[in-house]
């Protein structure tokens, strides 16, 4: 075992050089009964012990439950009271005159003693009573706030107990069951995404007009950097995502709960609530499709939904270093297929399915997941595959991902890409709502 030394907080000397006519102070004893000069007692605070401090349960736990303070405190309080007793031996010795052994050594003799005899004892103790504590505790204690902060999230319009969030491994068990895939998720292993697959990539690495604003310094990397790496979400969507994102020239909006939306998954998942999301405006959709197709384009039919995204297909997930990149991949899954789904309801209206093809090599709409740690960004798109009986299914493929923390160059590169993900969606979007506004217009004269 390596040799420790016990310190105190006014000196670094060690025990065995502490001086014979010093007092040591023993944690909560009474100043007065100590004796000598106040100026010359140390004040004993030893160090957690070595082995606990670096690779012991203690740091297990650490890692794997970050919400242990308060047991930790307890801990080192039980951990000062023993080396309490520990310096009153000490200062028994001395009195009782038996310097020699002092002064022969014996002060290191007691340390290695502590350090033998407790370290193991505590570490023993601590793996004993405090480990089921924590993990209990945890379970008790956190899954109701994370409970908690699902209902803030997600709302209470329907009953959450019922309900799985992305948080949930169950989440993407339930997609699944509805015919939404997650990429490399394909039971059959036929579907490769949309036809045109090589040409949405190609259109991803499209240079940017040069007068646009973009990172070019080392300045701006640097502070790029800075803005990313936030402990909320609001945080990377009010500091990186605005670089990112670029001019808006598109109707956008932030934590929209798309709660007006007919449930993909029987109500089994939370309804979408995308941290960013790109659409149309309702104005731009014929009154006749919207009256008909509204539980399918319109997210929301709550407040000003004028001035609210209609049939969006480009969402954003984030998250922050304190959040999971999986959950927001399974997020953007569900994002984008309610997106698919508004798509190529526009896109199937007023048309005969002897003339339709919904294989057409062209995904509906677009996702993005972004996450702070290292600048991750991966860029999505979602088709739809008609199964033998009529079924879609719903598949959400990587076209791209970037760490926009490894270099100006990729970090211009993610910038890029994202931004003609948003104008390929907003091409989709309006070639689908232009072709079915004027089949709409046709009907009514029909009529």
């Amino acid at each position: 075992m390596p040799q420790q030394t016990c310190q105190n907080s006014d000196s670094s000397e060690s025990l065995d050089s502490w001086p014979l006519d010093s007092q040591v102070r023993v944690p909560g004893a009474d100043k007065s009964k100590a004796g000598g000069d106040q100026e010359a007692r140390l004040a004993f605070s030893p160090p957690l012990p070595s082995a606990i401090a670096t690779n012991s349960s203690v740091s297990l736990a650490k890692a794997r439950i970050p919400h242990c303070a308060e047991y930790l405190d307890l801990y080192r309080l039980t951990l000062e009271q023993d080396c309490g007793k520990f310096a009153s031996d000490y200062n028994a010795k001395r009195e009782t005159g038996n310097n020699s052994q002092v002064r022969d050594g014996g002060g290191e003799d007691y340390q290695q003693d502590y350090e033998e005899d407790y370290e193991e004892d505590y570490e023993e103790d601590y793996e004993e009573d405090y480990e089921e504590d924590y993990e209990e505790d945890y379970e008790e204690d956190y899954e109701e706030e994370d409970e908690e902060e699902d209902e803030e999230e997600y709302g209470e319009e329907k009953d959450m107990t019922k309900k799985v969030t992305p948080r949930n491994p169950q989440f993407e068990l339930i997609l699944a069951d509805h015919q939404i895939l997650m990429p490399k998720s394909d039971v059959d292993g036929r579907y490769a995404g949309p036809r045109n697959l090589d040409a949405e990539r190609e259109r991803l690495r499209r240079p940017r007009p040069a007068a646009e604003p973009m990172p070019r310094t080392a300045d701006d990397f640097a502070s790029f950097e800075e803005n990313l790496h936030q402990l909320t979400e609001d945080g990377v969507m009010a500091n990186a995502f605005t670089t990112i994102c670029g001019p808006r020239a598109v109707l956008s909006a932030y934590n929209l709960l798309c709660s007006n939306y007919a449930s993909m998954t029987s109500d089994e998942a939370t309804d979408p609530k995308p941290d960013y999301l790109e659409g149309a405006r309702k104005n731009d959709v014929h009154p006749a499709l919207v009256r008909e197709l509204a539980s399918l384009i319109l997210p929301t039919v709550r407040g000003a939904v004028d001035k609210l995204p209609a049939t969006p297909n480009l969402a954003v997930e984030v998250k922050s270093h304190l959040g999971c990149l999986r959950t927001a991949q399974r997020q953007v899954c569900l994002d984008g297929a309610y997106g698919a789904r508004a798509l190529r309801a526009l896109d199937r209206w007023g048309r005969n399915d002897d003339d339709y093809d919904d294989d057409d090599g062209k995904a509906y709409a677009y996702g993005s997941a972004l996450h702070d740690n290292a600048g991750t960004l991966e860029l999505y798109c979602h088709s739809v595959e008609v199964l033998g009986d009529g079924t879609p299914r719903y598949h959400m493929t990587m076209l791209a991902n970037f760490r926009l923390g490894n270099s100006i160059e990729e970090l211009r590169e993610g910038i890029a890409a994202f931004r003609n993900l948003r104008e390929m969606a907003a091409e989709r979007r309006d070639a689908i709502i232009q072709a079915a506004n004027a089949r709409a217009v046709a009907a009514g004269e029909k009529t």
